[in-house]
């Protein structure tokens, strides 16, 4: 049986080294550009919703209680205590602390709109913090839900 070949193959084989090289590495850019540009539109629907969340928060009454440049000043926290193994681990007893700061539901989604210059908030907490550790327990109910709940923070994670 004859081995079967498309145009693409037959000119993909004429090419040399170089051409090759240049072509995987211009396709794989452009992949890299679009991937970028759908998570920038996602980062920005997902301050679009936080904005909504917190404008009608604070108008049925629930005051922010920091300026925008203190939730910012959070966000970074939570972002540098959310480290890798290879960076010393998470700190969940500083990712607490922040937590406990919040003093109701606009307090939250401020954060979460703060954080999103560094991606998903809810992403990173589901990812840094163990749900069911053996020997931890869950720890996204220990460093995250009970200290909002303590603060009267209706959303869970």
């Amino acid at each position: 049986m004859a081995k079967r070949q498309t145009i693409l193959t037959k000119e993909w084989d004429k090419k040399d080294i170089v051409e090759k090289v240049a072509t995987v590495g211009i396709y794989g850019f452009g992949g890299f550009i679009l991937y970028k540009g759908y998570l920038s539109i996602k980062v920005l629907l997902a301050k679009t919703k936080a904005e909504a969340e917190i404008k009608e928060l604070v108008n049925s009454g629930q005051p922010l209680s920091y300026s925008n440049y203190q939730y910012d000043i959070y966000a970074d926290g939570l972002y540098q205590n959310f480290g890798y193994w290879y960076e010393g681990g998470t700190d969940e007893e500083g990712i607490k602390a922040i937590f406990m700061k919040m003093n109701n539901d606009a307090d939250l989604f401020k954060l979460i709109q703060a954080y999103a210059k560094h991606g998903s908030l809810a992403g990173e907490i589901y990812t840094s913090l163990d749900r069911d550790d053996f020997w931890n327990g869950n720890e996204i109910e220990k460093y995250v839900n009970a200290p909002l709940r303590m603060n009267g923070v209706k959303y869970q994670f």
